[in-house]
């Protein structure tokens, strides 16, 4: 039986194959698909956050709910990470500047 790699061993490999790629250049996007692309994430991550109130709701609801249980803490605190993080999105989103380029294919409404 051939002697295996060990866990060391593979993430030491792992890192030096990481470390000799250069990331791909990412393509620059007008104003108008920046805006477009964060309302979206904003949108996911509005299901999220609906996902974790319904939990959160759902621990409240039950018989031996108490406010120091573990999961109940938990949920909470992951429900005010993701609003948190809205927030944030949102105040993002509110300092784009207006797109001035003529024919953007993404404008919702002239400037």
């Amino acid at each position: 039986m051939a002697n295996l790699p060990t866990d060391m061993e593979l993430e030491l490999a792992l890192s030096q194959r990481n470390s000799t790629r250069t990331p791909s250049p990412q393509p620059q996007l007008t104003p108008c698909e920046q805006l477009k692309y964060h309302k979206a994430q904003l949108a996911k991550m509005e299901t999220f956050r609906r996902c974790k109130q319904a939990c959160v709701d759902a621990l409240m609801m039950m018989p031996d709910h108490y406010p120091e249980e573990p999961f109940y803490v938990r949920a909470l605190t992951e429900l005010q990470d993701v609003e948190e993080t809205m927030a944030l999105a949102v105040s993002d989103i509110d300092s784009f500047e207006p797109c001035y380029i003529p024919g953007c294919p993404h404008h919702e409404k002239n400037p």
